[in-house]
């Protein structure tokens, strides 16, 4: 889905985007590792939101956050 998302943000389809952003994130799934894939997907949904307009942004970048800060090796965000 986020290859599928990537592509419908390059088209200016940016609210198509974003459904298959949220998609793919709800199929990692709520309880999912925290990846890097995982927190890549989460940064491109909260950008769209931004883009968009939209008041869940906030919260979805800061869930990016610290998908990011699980995922990657300690030290390496700073």
């Amino acid at each position: 889905m986020s290859e599928l998302a990537t592509i419908q943000r390059a088209q200016g389809k940016a609210k198509d985007a974003l459904a298959s952003f949220r998609s793919a994130i709800q199929m990692r799934g709520e309880n999912a590792a925290a990846t890097e894939d995982l927190a890549k997907d989460l940064t491109s949904a909260g950008m769209l939101e931004i883009e968009l307009g939209e008041k869940t942004a906030k919260e979805t970048l800061e869930r990016s956050i610290a998908t990011w800060r699980k995922a990657l090796p300690p030290g390496s965000l700073q």
